[in-house]
């Protein structure tokens, strides 16, 4: 029997389908005929997918067709299956992967898949082949679910001996031709790969499962097991001899606990000149773990960032998660990542069904102390197979299959808030991660780049807001976050922000010019009429929504005012003028803690704004000071606030755009306090 794997996803960063390749590897190496079909380099339409998937099936005869993917490309992932059986109603079906071993009960039939391999797939597709080839009963294959004759998911016993992960051969690097992936420089448009400009990296496996079981993550690929060190690095070899990889992405959901792991790995890559990333838990980065010496280490041994699980400060919520971590321990591992000069990244996951309001506003209020690590905020999914989906369908919280099936990041009331409440959360913490959770730098140089996977993309030059450094990037896209390369910090480029509308039509900034001129002179309604004619001619024309949500807050409507800027502080959130407008729309709406952020955000962006510097002492006086926690998650049912003490910003049109305000770098200052104390404790000045 012949097999076709499909790798289905189709993204602008091309993600190398690493599980989809074990198991082509696995197949090839029991003698099955496999052949190869990535969709991720097929055009982006779905009539070039499914020609893609017609062709594939006329070039030779395929009778199992086996796919992959996570739940989130589910409904992607269902279209291709019909479109397999659309081309080729014969051939056996097979998914793989959390889109399928999550819950096959439930995705079999919404997949349309004949099959499901259920956790690691190499030795169950390999079983399943020889069953499928000499018709056997497929009952007797460990780790898979497949649907009888009447549609019902049957689901076998589980594979409980998993294999040692030194014999399982390597990934099908060339029948994936891997090089076009290497070849795509995703470094180019996505920041996470920014540290170097040649970026030519590949993820890479040094483990497999997590010994944890927080709620929110699925599991189905055994117990925690990792590759001997030798074994890893036979892999690292080919790697660079071959493709000429300078960079790893280690997947592994936990690189390493031990403190001699971590060493040993360093003293074993140094040789290699690579850098690479990986994950690591919070409390195993300590004092006397993989403290401070260790971090240098990694960071001269190639380290350049850390993934780590943050979760929530709140010890309520930490506790119901199963984090086993405090917010101590998050406070000590940033702070030893932050001065080992390695860049960090994480989230914070709002909605755990132990979230309150109290815990929601605890952990964004220590967000807002701790700005300078641009944490994500973001709700938590409730994906099949964790904790929280088995307890939200419990409990009711979970809506019926088609409801939930619906959306691919299934967003679920878990909480005791009401759906109002809980509704205001989730914008709050995306109005933080979109506009809010930025560290803009200052540009020095800019000039236009290549075109990258279709993106047009900017050399430039700027200053780290973390350590002052000068920096410069190439091809970079015109809304990337930076990994500064000496400091490790994470920053933002405002280049729609220099680039004002110089890219825009002249006869278009004429009628903007114009419409300013009305808003400034009173004239709403024809402020409104003509940025709109500009936003008709282009949805993403920022100055045209600013002057739009400008004149309708001047005109007292609050909810269009708020919806309009904030569409353009999407295209452009570095807008000061923008930002404090939105703020004084929170304020009206009794956000009022929400809008002190936005109105601090437009004072670090702008020389100058005297309307927020206004705006921020009348939010501090409604606040009664900010040295409390501050309710950003709230009823939304309180009463509307008169905002006629507030000033609104004018905006102004530049052709050429502006620059963003510049500060002191808040890591030198540190740096600088910290020697002058050093300084006196050694030489104590005269009394």
């Amino acid at each position: 029997m012949n097999w076709l794997l499909i790798n289905p996803t189709q993204h602008f960063l091309n993600m190398f389908p690493l599980g989809l390749a074990y198991v082509s590897s696995a197949l090839k190496a029991a003698g099955v005929d496999v052949r190869l079909l990535d969709l991720g380099f097929v055009g982006g339409g779905c009539e070039d997918t499914r020609s893609a998937i017609a062709n594939a099936m006329r070039e030779a005869p395929v009778d199992v067709i086996g796919i992959g993917g996570l739940y989130a490309e589910h409904p992607h992932i269902t279209r291709v299956i019909s479109w397999c059986r659309e081309a080729n109603p014969h051939a056996v079906i097979v998914a793989g992967n959390g889109v399928a071993s999550c819950d096959p009960v439930l995705m079999l039939p919404a997949l349309g898949a004949d099959f499901a391999v259920i956790g690691e797939g190499e030795e169950s597709a390999v079983a399943l082949h020889k069953v499928l080839e000499s018709g056997g009963d497929p009952r007797t294959v460990q780790g898979i679910a497949f649907r009888d004759k009447d549609g019902t998911v049957v689901v076998t016993e589980p594979r409980t001996k998993f294999i040692d992960l030194d014999l399982i051969p390597m990934p099908d690097y060339e029948g994936f031709q891997v090089r076009r992936y290497i070849d795509a420089r995703p470094g180019s448009v996505y920041y996470g790969y920014s540290f170097v400009d040649n970026y030519r990296g590949l993820p890479i496996l040094a483990s497999r499962s997590c010994p944890l079981a927080c709620t929110f993550c699925y599991h189905a690929i055994g117990s925690y097991r990792r590759r001997s060190v030798e074994h890893f690095f036979s892999e690292v070899k080919l790697l660079i001899e071959k493709y000429d990889v300078n960079s790893l992405q280690i997947y592994d959901d936990l690189f390493a606990s031990k403190r001699d792991r971590v060493i040993e790995f360093c003293e074993d890559i140094k040789q290699y000149g690579l850098l690479w990333e990986i994950s690591l838990r919070v409390q195993n980065i300590a004092p006397g773990k993989i403290d401070g010496p260790v971090l240098a280490l990694m960071r001269e041994a190639g380290c350049r960032s850390i993934g780590l699980g943050l979760e929530s400060v709140s010890a309520k919520v930490l506790a119901s998660m199963k984090k086993k971590i405090t917010k101590e321990q998050i406070a000590t591992a940033l702070d030893l990542i932050t001065q080992a000069n390695i860049n960090f990244q994480g989230n914070f996951i709002f909605g755990d069904r132990a979230e309150t309001e109290e815990t929601a506003n605890e952990s964004l209020d220590w967000w807002r102390r701790n700005r300078q690590y641009l944490i994500q905020t973001d709700p938590i999914w409730a994906f099949p197979g964790t904790e929280v989906y088995v307890r939200g369908k419990a409990d009711g919280r979970i809506p019926d299959d088609a409801t939930y099936l619906a959306s691919p990041y299934p967003i679920v009331n878990l909480t005791d808030m009401d759906q109002k409440t809980f509704d205001q959360m989730r914008d709050v913490i995306l109005m933080f991660r979109l506009y809010l959770n930025r560290a803009p730098a200052q540009l020095l140089e800019i000039a236009s780049g290549d075109v990258v996977n279709g993106i047009s993309t900017f050399n430039t030059t700027s200053l780290c807001p973390h350590c002052g450094g000068k920096v410069s990037y190439k091809d970079i896209a015109c809304w990337q976050r930076i990994i500064c390369r000496a400091c490790g910090g994470m920053f933002d480029i405002p280049i729609a922000r220099l680039l004002g509308r110089s890219r825009l039509p002249p006869d278009s900034t004429a009628e903007l010019e114009r419409a300013a001129a009305a808003l400034a002179a009173g004239d709403l309604d024809l402020a409104f009429k003509l940025s709109h004619t500009c936003f008709e001619a282009d949805e993403h024309d920022w100055g045209a929504l600013e002057i739009m949500g400008t004149a309708l807050l001047l005109g007292g409507e609050i909810t269009r005012a708020h919806f309009c800027l904030r569409r353009s502080l999407d295209v452009n959130p570095d807008n000061g003028s923008a930002c404090n407008n939105l703020g004084i729309t929170l304020y009206a709406t009794n956000a009022v803690a929400a809008a002190l952020l936005f109105f601090r955000q437009a004072i670090h962006v702008e020389d100058s704004i005297p309307e927020a510097v206004h705006n921020e002492a009348a939010a501090l006086n409604v606040l009664g000071g900010d040295d409390h926690i501050l309710d950003f998650v709230h009823s939304p049912d309180r009463p509307q606030l008169p905002i006629d003490g507030l000033k609104v910003a004018i905006p102004s049109i530049r052709l050429g755009g502006s620059n963003v305000a510049h500060h002191p770098p808040f890591r030198n200052a540190n740096d600088r306090l910290l020697r002058a104390v050093q300084a006196w404790i050694k030489t104590p000045p005269p009394l």
